[in-house]
């Protein structure tokens, strides 16, 4: 375990404050699960209602902020938007990375795992237990003793804070192998039963099966660092290339024999995507299958009589499983191909509001630098501070500007290769009226994408980019 960072305060309302502002970036922040209102708001705030009066209604409070990181831990439609900007909303991923950021602060070590693949779906039910049978409790648990005691908002809990961190981490030592174990099969579930009632299962090979073949589409990002230095683009005038332009002159009583370059361990990575897109069946749709059915076994005798061998019970139960097996193709084909489909207008969307004079005038105001990049990310304003801190404002807007013309290269090289597939596979899976509202909105970027003069592009030939994008629109765009 981490030694923890110096505290201003110990008390339970600073530790759940911290938390809050940690995880959701504010603690304005309410869930209800009622009739008339399910989700998250902002206004009548859980904290800002929460008393750390009474040791039974501080019960009720933790109950409540289970809720709401169940809530937002475990369920894919939670979205929030924790201030009054636009695009800057929260989702579960964001989550995952906020309470793992928080958890690093109060202790937990997680040096041990960098780099290794987690398995998302375990990793978030970990992280819920983290929160709901160690952190919660830590910050409203009352000791008997002190039960009739009024008043616990003030409380030092550092040392319950401590056992809670420790507990986590023994939580997650002790599920490192099934986080990290990816999962390689599918399970269907026969059609004609609940999943309750099933009470056998069979594996089936997919291979005899025909399983569609899946067009790649990778979910597009960059990633920022913001804790080690950072190369980035000069922006300059045209100018003769010289011979040795690039080269570094080498003072040779000042080389270093040896030269090993760490990244800090406390490294702050943020990742910046051009559009979301949280749907990824491709590996349901190659996995190995498992399928779920009810055999009625309480008379074996009438079961035998029914299927004489084993392999006719089995080919009885293949016949209906390939039918529930392609329809589940079927459906995850559809939602995957929609789900890109979505991703790309997304990410033009958010291309199309970028002011191309923040690429060629000199002297934009920063804040318009941190507003575009908002545009791609929720950490917009932490990437800029520490751009500014570290290099200056001027290095900052080149910096931004580096980062949106790499994010943009990589969606507009991955749409070239892929346009024709796609769009072969709109037509054959989704239907026509689906097809022409996307190609409205595809159009409609076409409509507002401008054309670069030449003497910008000789200036500034990195904006090429946007024109390339323009090229492999109108490509996707006429396939539709």
């Amino acid at each position: 375990m981490k030694t923890s960072y110096d505290r201003a305060t110990n008390g339970r309302s600073a530790y759940l404050r911290e938390l809050l502002e940690y995880v959701y970036h504010t603690t304005n922040i309410n869930y209800e699960n009622n009739e008339s209102v399910k989700g998250v708001s902002k206004g009548s705030s859980i904290f800002g209602s929460c008393p750390f009066d009474k040791r039974k209604s501080m019960g009720t409070y933790c109950e409540r902020f289970r809720e709401l990181f169940e809530y937002s831990l475990l369920n894919d439609e939670f979205e929030f938007a924790p201030s009054q900007k636009k695009n800057t909303k929260l989702r579960t991923d964001a989550i995952l990375i906020n309470i793992e950021k928080y958890l690093t602060r109060i202790g937990v070590d997680f040096s041990e795992y960098f780099g290794i693949k987690i398995n998302r779906e375990k990793w978030r039910w970990v992280l819920y237990e983290a929160m709901i049978l160690y952190l919660l409790p830590a910050i409203f648990f009352v000791e008997y003793k002190d039960r009739n005691n009024d008043n616990y908002e003030f409380d030092d809990i550092h040392l319950q804070i401590q056992a809670a961190v420790m507990g986590i981490q023994t939580l997650i030592d002790r599920e490192l192998f099934f986080i990290c174990k990816d999962s390689n099969i599918t399970k269907v579930y026969d059609s004609r039963y609940s999943k309750q009632a099933c009470n056998y299962k069979l594996p089936i090979a997919i291979s005899p099966m025909e399983p569609p073949r899946i067009v790649e589409w990778e979910n597009i990002a960059v990633n920022i660092n913001c804790d080690y230095e950072e190369s980035y683009y000069t922006e300059e005038e045209e100018h003769q290339e010289k011979l040795l332009d690039g080269f570094k002159r080498v003072d040779k009583l000042k080389e270093k024999t040896t030269e090993i370059s760490v990244i800090p361990d406390n490294n702050s990575a943020f990742t910046v995507f051009i559009s979301s897109m949280s749907y990824e069946p491709k590996k349901n749709l190659t996995n190995d299958i498992e399928y779920y059915t009810y055999i009625d076994d309480s008379d074996e005798e009438k079961l035998i009589k029914q299927y004489k061998t084993n392999t006719q019970l089995k080919d009885d139960i293949k016949k209906n499983g390939k039918k529930d097996i392609s329809a589940m193709f079927k459906a995850n084909e559809n939602a995957y191909y929609l789900s890109i489909a979505n991703n790309i207008q997304g990410a033009l969307e958010r291309i199309s509001k970028i002011d191309m004079q923040l690429f060629i005038k000199k002297g934009i105001d920063i804040s318009k630098y941190k507003d575009v990049l908002g545009l791609f990310s929720a950490e917009a304003d932490e990437i800029v501070a520490f751009y500014i801190k570290k290099y200056g404002e001027e290095p900052c807007r080149l910096m931004v500007k580096n980062k949106l013309i790499e994010l943009i290269s990589i969606f507009s090289k991955q749409l070239e290769a892929t346009s024709e597939q796609l769009t072969d596979k709109y037509k054959t899976l989704l239907d026509d009226s689906w097809r022409d509202e996307h190609k409205e909105a595809i159009d409609e970027y076409l409509s507002t994408a401008i054309s670069l003069s030449p003497s910008v592009k000789k200036v500034h030939p990195e904006l090429t980019t946007f024109e390339r994008l323009k090229k492999a629109v109108k490509k996707y765009y006429d396939s539709l």
